[in-house]
């Protein structure tokens, strides 16, 4: 008899210590669920955005504007060198036309 209160002592022990082991792990993901809503809650602008460009057009329309901004670009660089290759060419006839005499 006398171990039975010994024994009862020791499993309400470890009884309280693993609920104390609960409750904390029960705060830290109450914690976590915490950061984790912030976290959802700062993403919100973000698929607003998305939902928006989505409304305006479709992956496959940007793609195309993409590629058309893309060679645009390469004609307005080969335009601005053969502008600068023009220019160079009348610099040089208008030196020659002036020191040539």
């Amino acid at each position: 008899m006398s171990q039975e209160p010994e024994s009862w002592d020791k499993y309400q022990k470890l009884i309280l210590e693993e609920l104390r082991s609960l409750n904390a792990g029960q705060e830290r993901m109450s914690d976590e669920l915490i950061t984790l809503h912030k976290d959802v809650e700062a993403l919100a602008p973000t698929k607003e955005f998305v939902d928006k460009i989505r409304d305006v057009a479709t992956v496959s329309q940007y793609e195309k504007l993409y590629e058309n901004v893309t060679t645009l670009m390469k004609f307005r660089y080969a335009t601005l060198v053969l502008i600068g290759g023009v220019q160079v060419i009348f610099g040089i006839m208008l030196w020659y036309l002036t020191y040539s005499k």
